[in-house]
């Protein structure tokens, strides 16, 4: 059944909390090549050796390295570049952009002067050193070089924020809220406009006016973002309203039941003990304003701009949970899986993400293949929780992955245990199960798992696709099989595999001018998979289209099929069907 087999992995959830206009930041901090401020300065690396080596290959070795989003070795050869021609413009500023989107400030700080000699208002070299100066307490140094960054859409966000910060950093709390000003005056950033007035005046101990701040926030609709949401929980628990915490988290939770952030506020709540601030420092303050930019880009897909910021993030504030996940997630995404591994070993022990980075810890080592690693990890993790279904459920998928389905099915039936009573949402485990014992030869097992996934969730294609082709396959009701893959296709008319399923069907009952007609389609759905192929080439074959038919067998050969469906393909292509 190879047009059904499912990949299995859980979905990544994202987190972070919504904020507008990210259209007026993508950009703000990142410099283009041809920055006019550089034009008359910039130069290609020259071509010359020097100690026995090309920098113009290492130029291109790093382009190349950036280009395929392995930015650690980009970073490396833009140094080896810039290390036999240092004075090129060109190659500092590709060295510097390397190293921030790397998270190595040490370098970027290094690379930041010959930086600026070249382009003085350059804004993400004035960035770093702004956030360096924030980071050592020296408010004077930052507000400098504030000063004198370039008018972009940075500094219509987060200048004033962190000139708020800066302000603060001289316990300055009245010049800090009138820096954010400029941000009330703007729709789109008066979310961030309340939200860093609240920190502020929490930090600053002013509790009447932080008190107003967070309710003015949270009342504007700020309740469907979980970090505002914990950030007022936490004061109204410091500030003895321990009742309302506990409902906004509650209410909170009733519309995201999901969220880490609001359930780990939630049980610390109820053990009597306050959510961590958001913030604590006038760093920590303005490292929450660089991880809420970098989350929004990140969900825009703007990924290198989105690390810059993550980084600037734990720069100032290097426990910040939230920033090490969102870099995991997009080095997850790059697969770089040891890189997020490394990332996700940082989530601080008392994080409400630390059991999920171990989940996702657990499955990149299954990417790198060091699967007894996982596998022997999410064990530790299912005996340290004897109430949580998730690291074996993850187990499950990790077998299933490797094609070790009896051993899926137990690990699988060990998460089913732990459900006193099976809720809809269960239906994706009894589902698993059902395909380990299918593919394990089990069917008296794996039929009962399929109908209890659909009695959790009718009409659910892809469980009724999945009993509907093996009924077919084994020949035993045909209708009522025909009629759940159609109700399946009704729901996902453009998936290839449950197409597929439909023209099978009609094959395999003799209907084959019409299974043609979805086999075709099925294979332009997916014109790679050696099964759909295959089929296809069966159609053909039985409706007098022989030269196509083998046609089709030689293209799914071509694609890789199992061992077993290779040799038949095989015999058909000398003997036909």
């Amino acid at each position: 059944m190879g047009n059904n087999k499912l990949g299995g992995r859980k979905t990544v959830r994202r987190i972070g909390f919504s904020l507008a206009c990210v259209a007026l930041i993508i950009g703000g901090c990142v410099e283009a090549g041809q920055q006019s401020a550089t034009t008359s300065k910039t130069r290609t690396p020259a071509s010359t050796d020097r100690g026995g080596f090309s920098h113009y290959g290492s130029y291109l070795a790093a382009k190349i390295a950036r280009d395929t989003s392995d930015t650690a070795s980009a970073s490396e050869f833009f140094d080896l570049a810039l290390s036999a021609d240092p004075d090129n413009p060109t190659l500092v500023l590709r060295a510097f952009q390397a190293a921030m989107t790397e998270g190595r400030m040490e370098r970027a700080l290094e690379l930041s002067g010959p930086r600026l000699e070249y382009a003085p208002d350059a804004p993400l070299a004035r960035t770093l050193l702004a956030v360096e100066a924030l980071r050592v307490g020296d408010a004077d140094a930052a507000e400098l070089h504030l000063a004198k960054h370039r008018n972009d859409a940075f500094a219509n966000l987060l200048r004033p924020i962190l000139l708020a910060w800066a302000a603060l950093l001289d316990n300055d709390v009245d010049k800090a809220i009138a820096r954010l000003e400029p941000l009330a005056t703007r729709k789109s950033f008066a979310v961030f406009h309340g939200y860093h007035k609240a920190l502020i005046l929490d930090v600053a101990g002013r509790t009447e006016a932080a008190a107003e701040a967070y309710r003015t926030t949270y009342d504007s609709g700020a309740k469907s973002s979980a970090r505002i949401v914990k950030a007022y929980a936490s004061f109204l628990f410091r500030t003895g309203k321990i009742d309302r915490a506990k409902e906004i988290v509650e209410v909170y939770l009733a519309q995201q039941p999901r969220n880490s952030i609001a359930r780990h506020a939630l049980v610390e709540l109820y053990a009597g003990r306050a959510p961590q601030p958001m913030a604590s420092t006038p760093q920590e303050g303005a490292a929450e304003a660089f991880f809420g930019v970098a989350s929004s880009l990140a969900r825009e897909r703007s990924q290198s701009v989105a690390r810059i910021h993550a980084h600037l993030a734990l720069y100032l504030h290097p426990d910040l949970d939230t920033a090490l996940v969102l870099l995991g997630e997009i080095n997850d995404r790059q697969q770089r899986w040891q890189r997020s591994i490394d990332l996700y070993k940082r989530v601080p022990q008392n994080s409400a993400f630390k059991w999920e980075s171990r989940v996702r810890i657990a499955d990149n080592l299954h990417r790198l293949n060091r699967v007894e690693e996982a596998l022997e990890l999410l064990r530790k993790m299912a005996d340290e929780r004897p109430e949580n279904i998730d690291p074996l459920i993850t187990i499950g998928d990790i077998l299933r992955g490797e094609q070790r389905y009896s051993e899926a099915a137990e690990a699988y039936g060990e998460g089913l245990a732990r459900i006193r009573i099976p809720q809809s949402h269960h239906w994706t485990l009894y589902y698993s199960r059902g395909i380990a014992y299918e593919r394990s030869n089990q069917w008296d097992k794996a039929e009962p798992d399929f109908l209890k996934a659909l009695e959790l969730k009718p009409n659910q294609p892809l469980v009724l696709n999945y009993l509907g082709y093996s009924w077919i396959e084994k020949q035993k009701n045909l209708d009522q099989a025909r009629g759940m893959i159609e109700k399946a296709v009704e729901q996902r008319p453009n998936d290839g595999f449950i197409v597929d399923s439909l023209g099978w069907a009609l094959y395999r009952i003799g209907e084959y001018r019409e299974a043609v007609r979805h086999l075709q389609r099925a294979v332009k759905l997916r014109p790679e998979d050696p099964i759909l192929n295959d089929h296809l080439g069966d159609a053909y074959w039985q409706v007098g289209r022989r030269t196509e038919a083998r046609f089709q067998w030689q293209h799914a050969l071509e694609f890789g099929p199992e061992d077993d469906v290779a040799e038949e393909i095989k015999r058909k292509l000398r003997s036909g069907i």
